[in-house]
Order: structure tokens, then C-alpha cells, then sequence
């Protein structure tokens, strides 16, 4: 008997020999009109066989109890009915609707899906289920059970170690805080149950497709529920009690150690048979001891001195108080702890990065130069683990090029003019137990500065520049997530006087420099909103500069320079803003703190117009949060 495309089938269905088939073959023949599919709302019963081919989709509603079962050899199958017997999937096979199968076999890349895309949750029943190569699982949830599909497993799972049910859950709505009691555990009854396996199963037969469900910022995993520490209450396959496997989407619970599961759910207890009383046993007669002889009285003895009274005994120690449980927190996705970190990574580099250049063009002559940087950082978060508070460490090179324009080098009073472009490469890596992520970028900008000196050694510069910064964020888990747009404007006037004797130079030097920070608003893979904040970054940097020109009268001559600062952050804590599936997090990103910088640099002039120039600074941080940064450059400059 065959089945095609757009048709359905209704009554009683025998198949009364084992040679007996039902094909249904659901693909496109004559008709080109409505859905690709066909229903069969008849019961079946007989020795023979029914087969699905064909691409579309086949309902079945009846009650089913042919020997031999069911094959799918293609397309979809809808299972709305019961079905008694057995159930192959082959591959690229799929099952939906809320009906029940005796015994499913799945071979490679067959997939659940329980409930179509908009349609109401479904719960599909399953006597025993065994995957030859894996399985799919694809599972629609409101984050309520209600609206949660479920599939249930009366009997066994039976799967290799290494070949489990990949869950994907796609989600709709509002989801929440699944520890509802705040108690940083994985409950077993709290979040959403998924799959529950009444027989035999194991911890890693079960998996979340992707490791995470992002919901904003935030991870939900899946807690597999071991028999004995499931919940009674929860049960939805057959049978009564806690002995069975509960598979529970929830939020991540994190300690500071990475540990995910930090409190274990205390399992219910399992009554035990009252004990029949053991009889006594008869007891021996106890033989009577022979009486000693009664004692001689002794004689009293003489009175001795009294004694010193004992020594104080020591005090007992008290006992060690038990240790606190480490704090624990909702895990949020891998990428989230670089999210955070970016905006005290880009200000730190672009403030190195402005300083740098205002170094090259301090000289007393016109000039071209060249010259490449290298340099690191180790940021140090305010907050701490609990406040997501994330240290990071960053790596950034590139080049510099531009000039410097100078008046009359003669006159009382002399102005110059500079313009420097930057081209680099900036990566970054966040310390986070929430899971691996790296960010990569590429920098470029263009910086001008003006200088009025005077003969009385007064220096006034203004510094004004540019920079953009372009990259990605990655994780371990989805690869490419995120790419970033960032723009930095900066600002800066610095006042100087100096003091010079013979070839010596003495300089102290107040500067307030201003950054403006804003990072472009993006969505990422996972589909969280990221907003930052605009951040403003102002600073206050008194230095003392000394510079020493080594007394020769020809070339090569050497001059070396000698910096010491303390950079005074004034900014306040800007915030980053993470949406996604009904939830809004806002997260403090940090202000900086303040830092004490050292700078030591060198200069060859080799001949009239060419010199070599090399300089290495180091940043240490003076309070908790800060960065403790290091830098070199090394050029070639040319005047003229």
C-alpha cells in the first residue's frame, strides 16, 4: 500500500503479513498545492512494516502496533499517536509532536524536536531510546514549564560515552534567575527540566549543544540529576520516588575557582525498612569471683607539708572555625569579561600611546622621524570576583611617523608645530573563570602638537589627536563573536619651566590631559545588545624631567632623559550595558586609578642630521585597581 504527497488516511489499517508495507512516500508528484505533507489518522496493527520516504512531513495519529514498526528513511515525521512497537530514524531524520514510542533507535544526525516554531510546547514520550552515533535534540522554551518542550524517557539511554543527545534549546520570551532561593546552588528543582530518563543513563549522555544558552549577558547549563538527588516532586516519566536521571537547564553557578557546581543538591532521603528487633540472646551465668582476703588497715601515715598547689593547666586552643564557603555568582558568557574590559584597556593604551609621541618631538630642531613601539599591560580590577570585576593582561605594537615644524631657532620666542600618525595592533586577554576569550584590534590615528617656548625656559605644548580602533572578540566556544568599533579623542595642554646649567637640564612640568572614549553599540553571535556609556577620562600629571648632554664637540654625541610622574585619574566608573531575551544588565567598567611613571631614554646623533633615539617607560599602579603597563620605542630621526 502506498501513501503520496497531500493526502491522508483514516480507519483500520491491517498488515496482515510480514511482507506487508505501508510506504508512505511524502514528496512533491502531481500536486504543487498546499504543505508538503500527509496525515495517516488510522490504527494499524498486522506483522508488516510502515516506511516514510520522501522529503515532507507525515502525521501519524493512530494507534500503531504492526510488528514491525516504523522506518523514516527521509524527511519528517510527526508523532501524535501511540506506537507500540519500534521506531527507526535514519539519518537527517526528524521526530516531532507529543505522542509516545515503545523502543526509537537514532542513527547519525536524527534530531527531536517535540514542537514546531510557534506552536505550543509538546512532551514526547519515549520507552527506550538508543543513539547509534549521537543524537539531536532541538527543545523551544519560555523559560516556564509550561512552555517548555520535554522529551521523557520511561526506560534506558543507551549511547557511547563520547556520543551523547545534543541538546539545543531555542528560547523565546523572558527567561530569569533560575536560583530562585538565592542559595548559589543548582536545585533539583529549580529551572526547567528537559529530559528525564527513568532507567539507566549517565551524567555526559545528555549535553547542551554549544556548552551555554546566552541569555543577555548571563549562561544557562545543563545540571544532569543523578538518581537519588533528583526531586519526586519533579517526576514526569513512569514511577514514583527520586531514582532517576533529571536533566535541569539553569543559570551557571560559578565560585572564584571555576567550579560550576559549588553546593551539591542534598539528595531526598530514601526511607528504610524499619528493622526487626533482634532477640536477645540467653546470657551465661556469670561466675561468682572468689572474695579477696579483706586488707590489713594500713597504718596512717605522717601528716606531710601541703603540697603547692598544682599548676594552671593550659588553656584549650579554640576549636578552628569552619571555612566559609567560597562566594558564588551567576556565570556569565565567555565573551562578557572582554565586553567589560575593553574601555580601561583602550584609554590605558591610548594614553601610553599619546605620551609616546609627545617624547618624540622634543628636540630643539626641526625634524623627520620613524620610530616603532612595543609594549604591555597588566590591568588590576577594583572589583572583585563577586562584582565582576575582571584583570586582563594586553600586548599592542606599531609604528610611528611625522614631523616637527620649528620657528626661528633664534628668536626670543620660538613656536613649533608637530604632526605624528600611528598605525598598530592591540590584543587583549581577560582573566575570567566564566570561560576563554581574547580580543583583537587594529589602531590607527593621527596626533598634532603645538609648542611656545621662551628664553626665560617657559614651555607651554597642546596636544590634540585621533585614534580609531577596529577589531574582534573570540572565545574558545563560538569562535568569532563580536567586532568592536572604537573611537578615541584626546586632549592636553602641559605647562613647563626650566632650569639649564652647562649641559644639564632641570624641568618640572604640570599636564591635564582629557580622553574621550566611545565604543559603538553592537550585537553579538550569541545576540546580546551591548552598550557602553561614553566614557571621559580626565587626568592630572605633574613630572619632573632631567636631561643630561654628554660634553663632546663632535658627533657621535649622546644625551640621555630621565622622567618621573605621577599620573592622578579623576574620572568616575563608567558603565557597560548588556541586553538580551527580556534581561538588562549594567556592569561597572572601573575608573583606572592612579599610577607612578617612570620614562628613561637615550639619544645618538650619529651625524649632523641623523640620530638614533630609544626610550623605555614603566607604569606601576598605586592603588588596587590600575595597570601596570610597560613600553619601548626606538626610531630615527632626521632634521633638517
Amino acid at each position: 500500500m502506498s501513501l503520496w504527497d497531500r493526502a491522508s488516511l483514516a480507519g483500520h489499517i491491517t498488515l496482515a503479513e510480514s511482507s506487508s508495507q505501508l510506504i508512505a512516500d511524502i514528496s512533491p508528484h502531481n500536486s504543487q498545492l498546499g504543505a508538503l505533507e500527509s496525515s495517516i489518522s488510522a490504527d494499524i496493527s498486522g506483522e508488516g512494516l510502515v516506511e516514510k520516504r520522501g522529503e515532507g512531513k507525515l502525521t501519524l495519529s493512530g494507534n500503531l502496533t504492526n510488528t514491525q514498526g516504523v522506518i523514516v528513511k527521509e524527511g519528517a515525521i510527526k508523532l501524535d499517536g501511540h506506537l507500540s512497537t519500534d521506531m527507526v530514524m535514519e539519518s537527517g531524520t526528524v521526530l516531532s509532536g507529543s505522542g509516545t514510542v515503545n523502543s526509537l533507535t537514532m542513527y547519525d544526525v536524527a534530531t527531536l524536536s517535540p514542537s514546531e516554531q510557534g506552536q505550543q510546547a509538546s512532551q514526547l514520550r519515549i520507552g527506550q531510546l538508543q543513539l547509534i552515533k549521537g543524537g539531536n535534540a532541538i527543545l523551544h522554551s519560555g523559560f516556564t514549564q509550561a512552555t517548555t518542550d520535554r522529551i521523557l524517557i520511561d526506560g534506558d539511554l543507551v549511547t557511547a560515552a563520547d556520543k551523547p543527545l545534543n541538546v539545543t534549546v531555542n528560547p523565546l520570551g523572558t527567561w530569569q534567575d533560575s536560583d530562585t532561593n538565592q542559595n548559589g546552588a543548582a536545585d533539583n528543582q529549580e529551572g526547567l527540566s528537559l529530559v528525564q530518563v527513568g532507567g539507566q543513563s549517565t551524567a555526559d549522555s545528555v549535553k547542551l549543544a554549544g556548552s551555554y544558552i546566552a541569555r543577555g549577558a548571563f549562561a544557562y547549563g545543563l545540571y544532569a540529576f543523578a538518581p537519588g538527588h533528583s526531586s519526586s516532586d519533579e517526576r514526569k516519566v513512569t514511577g514514583n520516588g527520586n531514582q532517576y536521571w533529571d536533566y535541569r537547564l539553569q543559570n551557571i553557578m560559578l565560585d572564584a575557582n571555576g567550579i560550576s557546581t559549588p553546593v551539591e543538591p542534598t539528595p531526598e532521603p530514601t526511607p528504610e525498612p524499619t528493622p526487626e528487633p533482634t532477640p536477645q540472646p540467653t546470657p551465661e551465668p556469670t561466675p561468682q569471683p572468689t572474695p579477696e582476703p579483706t586488707p590489713e588497715p594500713a597504718p596512717e601515715p605522717t601528716p606531710e607539708p601541703a603540697p603547692s598547689p598544682d599548676p594552671v593547666p593550659a588553656p584549650v586552643p579554640e576549636p578552628t572555625p569552619a571555612p566559609q564557603p567560597e562566594p558564588v555568582r551567576r556565570a556569565v558568557t565567555p565573551q562578557v569579561p572582554a565586553y567589560l574590559s575593553l574601555p580601561a584597556m583602550m584609554l590605558n593604551f591610548n594614553r601610553t600611546l599619546t605620551g609616546l609621541i609627545a617624547d618624540t618631538v622634543n628636540d630643539n630642531h626641526s625634524h623627520f622621524f620613524i620610530s616603532g613601539y612595543d609594549g604591555g599591560d597588566h590591568f588590576h580590577a577594583k572589583g572583585g570576583f563577586s562584582d565582576y570585576g575582571y584583570n586582563f593582561t594586553s600586548k599592542y605594537q606599531g609604528w610611528l611617523m611625522g614631523g616637527r615644524w620649528l620657528s626661528d631657532p633664534d628668536s626670543p620666542q620660538r613656536i613649533s608645530a608637530s604632526i605624528v600618525a600611528h598605525r598598530g595592533n592591540l590584543s587583549m586577554k581577560p582573566q575570567a573563570v566564566d570561560g576563554l576569550s581574547r580580543s583583537y584590534f587594529s589602531t590607527q590615528g593621527i596626533t598634532g602638537l603645538t609648542r611656545w617656548q621662551n628664553e626665560q625656559g617657559w614651555q607651554l605644548t597642546t596636544q590634540l589627536g585621533y585614534t580609531r580602533i577596529k577589531g574582534a572578540v573570540t572565545t574558545d566556544l563560538r569562535g568569532n563573536v563580536a567586532s568592536p568599533h572604537a573611537t578615541l579623542l584626546h586632549a592636553g595642554v602641559e605647562l613647563g619651566k626650566a632650569w639649564q646649567w652647562e649641559n644639564q637640564r632641570l624641568m618640572p612640568l604640570l599636564a591635564v590631559e582629557y580622553q574621550h572614549l566611545s565604543i559603538k553599540k553592537f550585537t553579538d553571535s550569541d545576540g546580546a545588545k551591548v552598550c557602553y556609556a561614553p566614557h571621559n577620562a580626565p587626568d592630572i600629571q605633574p613630572t619632573l624631567r632631567y636631561q643630561w648632554k654628554v660634553n663632546t664637540d663632535s658627533v657621535p654625541k649622546l644625551a640621555f632623559t630621565h622622567e618621573l610622574g605621577w599620573r592622578i585619574t579623576t574620572r568616575k566608573n563608567a558603565q557597560t550595558t548588556i541586553r538580551g531575551g527580556g534581561d538588562k544588565t549594567t556592569f561597572n567598567s572601573g575608573r583606572g586609578g592612579d599610577h607612578l611613571l617612570v620614562k628613561s631614554g637615550a639619544d645618538l646623533k650619529l651625524t649632523q642630521h641623523v640620530t638614533l633615539t630609544t626610550q623605555a617607560q614603566y607604569q606601576q599602579r598605586l592603588q588596587r585597581e590600575g595597570t601596570n603597563d610597560w613600553a619601548v620605542t626606538g626610531g630615527v630621526k632626521i632634521t633638517f
